[in-house]
């Protein structure tokens, strides 16, 4: 109770000191928050564009891994023209 009290008298002694006025330090916290959300926001739109990437990739893998299965099961019965007899 006594920290949080001890907070809020703080929070209150820096707004009197700057009188409404925004302070250099104000400024320079505004505009880094303003550049980290910018940041943000690109990073989430990047990995929202490599999370379909990645949905794509495993469609099309599966796809192919499909078209394999079909190719070796109708070639099962020719395939053992490639081994060598002892």
């Amino acid at each position: 109770m006594k920290q949080a009290e001890g907070a809020g008298k703080a929070a209150k002694d820096l707004m009197d000191k700057s009188d409404g006025k925004e302070t250099e330090t104000d400024k320079k916290l505004r505009e880094d928050l303003k550049e980290m959300n910018l940041k943000l926001k690109k990073a989430e739109t990047d990995r929202d564009a490599m999370k379909a990437q990645s949905e794509n990739l495993q469609e099309e893998y599966e796809r192919v891994t499909a078209k394999l299965r079909e190719y070796e099961a109708k070639n099962a019965g020719t395939a053992g023209g490639d081994k060598k007899s002892d």
